[in-house]
């Protein structure tokens, strides 16, 4: 009982200690990844930002199990068993020699800071998915469904749209909005909007808004305000195609935001993000959905590197939780 108590402690600080790398990492990389990333398609941004945001807990998990490989291939007889060819002085990652339960106060708060920020993560991962559909729930109940348009429109002479629900969204138009627009314009917006649906970008906010508190927050911050930004470009980029005319979106942007119109708290809304940095996108040539070679790369080598050199992480890491749990 004590070495299975053992093998989840060192693999709960294991998580931990990569968690805290890819924090680091995060905060190095953060500038000239984001200078990269202005280079690409609005869709592609999205998703590499999506993707950062997840990082550290991606690098935590995934460093924690090449870890644990070489000690997983050895219970399963694949290798020979690899413990006896090091020293005895340290914690062994071993499913075979598994290590007794340790009850430092370095240990003790190592575990609980990494098991409360898991806490947190599926906290803030529950509360917005409730709260989402709380606001679709609440909006149903005031609008009433469109055929023609394909959306919901809101009884209220504030223009204003949106959609809401974190799983399952909906487009909503205010009559304001509606009276607001010419119909070609109209057209544009409720585009954007079904652009969000079925890109799914409220959920995607929701869990980068989670996974990125695994980054610091000076971090954080700027990316979530990036990846907003880029949901609303891609789906500008989608209303482009509807409408046929980048001018066109840019004036509907443009006259949107010179109503001041006020965003809802939740949701994605169409005169929330900056107005100035999306409508120059549009009158710019349309951007290129490619990867440059070099950020190719430097994936390969991040899943390559801890692979090939995984058995020297292994014993690297052991190591590391004898001097931290001592």
């Amino acid at each position: 009982m004590s070495a299975g108590l053992g093998i989840l402690q060192f693999t709960l600080i294991t998580v931990g200690i990569f968690i805290a790398l890819g924090a680091v990492c995060g905060a190095i990389i953060q500038v000239p990844v984001a200078r990269q990333l202005t280079r690409l398609a609005p869709r592609t941004q999205a998703a590499a930002l999506t993707l950062f945001a997840a990082m550290s807990l991606i690098l935590g998990l995934g460093l924690t199990l090449v870890t644990l490989s070489p000690s997983f291939l050895g219970y399963v007889g694949l290798i020979a068993d690899h413990c006896d060819t090091h020293g005895q002085g340290h914690p062994h990652l071993c499913l075979l020699h598994a290590p007794a339960a340790v009850n430092s106060a370095i240990a003790w708060l190592m575990k609980a800071a990494v098991a409360g920020l898991l806490a947190l993560v599926l906290c803030n991962l529950v509360r917005g998915a409730l709260q989402g559909n709380r606001q679709l729930r609440r909006c149903l109940s005031l609008s009433h469904y469109d055929a023609g348009r394909d959306c919901y429109l809101l009884d209220t002479p504030r223009p204003l749209a949106f959609c809401a629900g974190a799983g399952s969204s909906r487009v909503f138009v205010s009559r304001g909005m509606v009276e607001l627009l010419s119909p070609r314009q109209l057209d544009a917006l409720i585009a954007h909007e079904r652009a969000h649906v079925a890109r799914r970008d409220t959920l995607r906010l929701v869990v980068a808004g989670a996974l990125s508190l695994f980054h610091f927050p000076r971090v954080r911050h700027p990316l979530l305000a990036d990846l907003a930004l880029a949901c609303e470009r891609a789906c500008d980029e989608a209303a482009v195609q509807v409408a046929g005319s980048r001018v066109l979106v840019a004036e509907t942007i443009i006259k949107v935001a010179r109503q001041g119109v006020t965003a809802p708290a939740t949701g994605l809304a169409f005169a929330r993000n900056p107005t100035v940095e999306r409508v120059e996108a549009l009158l710019a040539s349309a951007p290129v959905a490619r990867i440059p070679a070099s950020g190719l790369a430097a994936a390969v080598a991040l899943l390559l590197v801890p692979i090939v050199f995984g058995d020297r992480l292994h014993h690297f890491t052991e190591t590391l939780l004898g001097l931290l749990t001592r």
